[in-house]
């Protein structure tokens, strides 16, 4: 994959709301009771499809999790087990292996008997151990594969909006960004405790520092640092004596300031930061490392847009932050298009099915 530098001329922001107001109108469902999805999905589509976030799940190569947990207190690394990995599990068979049944809104902790954000205690009946699926986002390799087909059903596969959640760390700002950097150990366990902490402590900061200034600049390197040295911890509580004027300031993070204070596409509870972008250059491997909200040396670690949409408005594609599978809304054709995809796994539902949590 090409690590080139975004340019403004790959997906340019756009602040121009005349792109995006028709989906506020089309969400302004009047009608009662509500639609589930009415804040998420626009009125006027004939179909929604569900792409479901794939699980993944591990187990040991040989022998019982408690055999595997036993080995692993082996002095010798050498002698560690080996266990085996697979991250693109559908969703039929997370239920099968949990005897549960599945439904076009089953949500994806129930199928795993736990509530909504916690992880599963030890493996399944099966013997694998389940992780949930990944919420907000599409698979990359499932949102290339979605995409190839949504780009074949618009009369504008060039032309369209890619919309990114303005909450994502770094985007707008470099406010709420860390980096984990470790360094060696430059006292060689001598001196006292309180001067190995310190020196490591110090050692560890710069490193940081280094780090943000390299993504983000000298500026909002500088105000973290000194928002770091102001910042008291305390067990679980933390006593902040850092000025507001330490607060990374809009543009200081991916975006140019320009789209770090532009105008947003506004829904319920949500906004969204815009972006030219056609389908098929979606569609493309490569597009990662042309889209500015993106790190283009982290490719596809870092953020998909959450909404996508080409300007004849023939189907959009939702990945609100919440949910543990993506939404496509669209025409008839294009619906059995993607039911019947192999490469990805799709349930049809309407705008009134749940996929968030119930009142109790």
């Amino acid at each position: 994959m090409s690590t080139r530098a975004a340019t403004p001329d790959d997906f340019p922001w756009t602040g121009d709301a005349a792109r995006w107001s028709w989906w506020a109108e089309r969400i302004s469902d009047p009608g009662e009771p509500r639609p589930a999805l009415g804040d998420t999905v626009p009125a006027g589509y004939d179909a929604l499809v569900r792409i479901l976030h794939p699980f993944a799940r591990s187990r040991p190569v040989t022998g019982t999790w408690d055999e595997y947990r036993a080995a692993l207190d082996a002095d010798d690394p050498e002698a560690w087990p080996e266990s085996v990995s697979e991250d693109a599990v559908r969703w039929r068979t997370v239920a099968e292996a949990h005897g549960r049944g599945f439904g076009a809104g089953a949500l994806s902790w129930e199928l795993l008997g736990i509530g909504y954000g916690e992880q599963p205690e030890g493996e399944g009946p099966d013997g694998w151990q389940y992780e949930p699926p990944m919420e907000g986002l599409l698979d990359e390799r499932e949102f290339l594969a979605v995409m190839a087909i949504l780009a074949e059903r618009t009369d504008t596969p060039d032309r369209g909006i890619a919309a990114v959640w303005e909450g994502i760390g770094g985007l707008v700002s470099a406010q709420g960004i860390g980096f984990f950097v470790g360094v060696p150990d430059s006292t060689n366990g001598r001196g006292p405790r309180w001067w190995r902490r310190f020196v490591d402590r110090t050692a560890m900061r710069r490193a940081s520092c280094i780090a943000f200034r390299e993504r983000f600049g000298t500026g909002p390197a500088i105000r973290d640092l000194l928002q770091g040295l102001l910042t008291l911890g305390r067990g679980s509580r933390t006593c902040r004596f850092a000025p507001r004027a330490l607060d990374q300031r809009p543009g200081s993070g991916l975006l140019s300031r320009e789209a770090a204070t532009g105008p947003r596409l506004e829904l319920p509870e949500r906004a969204y930061v815009c972006f030219d972008a056609g389908a098929r250059d979606l569609a493309d491997p490569a597009w990662p490392s042309r889209a500015p909200w993106m790190d283009a040396e982290a490719g596809f670690g870092t953020t998909l847009p959450h909404l996508v949409w080409p300007d004849g408005r023939e189907w959009v594609l939702i990945s609100e932050i919440d949910f543990d599978s993506s939404l496509v809304a669209c025409s008839r054709s294009c619906a059995d298009a993607l039911l019947a995809s192999e490469a990805f796994e799709a349930v049809e539902i309407t705008r009134d099915t749940p996929l968030w949590l119930t009142a109790s």
